[in-house]
């Protein structure tokens, strides 16, 4: 049995997106090499630390047409209508987003897998952006632990729903969990020396964003931040007033 460097037993974990999320990583389920697939990224860092220090595998996974699985178009509501020209298209390439420069030159539907052609048995956690595997999939394997996050974590984040056990709410307040439902848990996930010294040297991380030297624009991060987030909700209504469990 694998243990981490404290003893304890090493989690098998997924990482999953669909090929439809308009950020992170555009690599196909069988890289393994955290630098590659941070350096693949559409835009920001992400949760690079789950393939890097937790050995998470990751994959990119088709669309699927449940109303849970279509809360993407929900999130996003103004450019959501571009997303599908992800399948065939890399960010640059969709209306409005130009000035990006995503790390992949190959449209991330190249290397999407049928959601239902993985054994998410073989996992203890997986961890999806949006709902990325419907309900009914969830449903078969008991044993798995199942969570969410929303991309932009601005609804669907108080409460589990859609069968999932957590819904991770990009926030790191040094709160341990002790159940299931909401878990504090930062989009971008990495510990301080990740990615390794050497890994990707002519890219460099900075905050969650990756830069190319100086050239990266300086309006490169692609939505507006957690905690710009966070402060509009403070002093405006929710954009999306909450719904019943399992409903968008």
């Amino acid at each position: 049995m694998k243990v981490t460097e404290e003893g304890l037993p090493r989690l098998r974990m997924a990482f999953v997106k669909q090929d439809v999320y308009q950020d992170l990583y555009v690599v196909p389920a069988s890289e393994h090499t955290p630098s590659a697939i941070l350096f693949s990224s559409m835009g920001r860092v992400g949760p690079i630390g789950l393939m890097a220090d937790l050995g998470a595998d990751f994959y990119i996974v088709e669309e699927e047409f449940e109303i849970e699985t279509q809360i993407y178009r929900k999130v996003v509501p103004g450019l959501s209508r571009y997303f599908r020209l992800l399948k065939t298209e890399t960010l640059d390439k969709i209306p409005g987003q130009e000035f990006k420069r995503p790390g992949s030159p190959v449209p991330q539907g190249e290397y999407a897998v049928r959601a239902d052609s993985v054994d998410w048995g073989q996992y203890d956690v997986v961890i999806s952006v949006n709902v990325s595997l419907p309900t009914g999939l969830v449903r078969r394997y008991p044993q798995t632990l199942f969570a969410y996050m929303i991309g932009e974590a601005n609804m669907a984040t108080h409460k589990a729903r859609f069968g999932y056990d957590v819904t991770l709410n990009q926030m790191a307040r040094g709160i341990v969990a002790e159940g299931r439902g909401e878990v504090d848990f930062p989009y971008t996930f990495l510990r301080g020396d990740t990615p390794r010294p050497g890994a990707g040297a002519e890219r460099r991380v900075h905050g969650n964003k990756l830069d190319e030297g100086e050239a990266r624009p300086p309006c490169a991060r692609p939505f507006p931040s957690a905690r710009r987030r966070r402060a509009a909700r403070q002093t405006s209504p929710p954009a999306h007033p909450r719904e019943p469990d399992g409903h968008l």
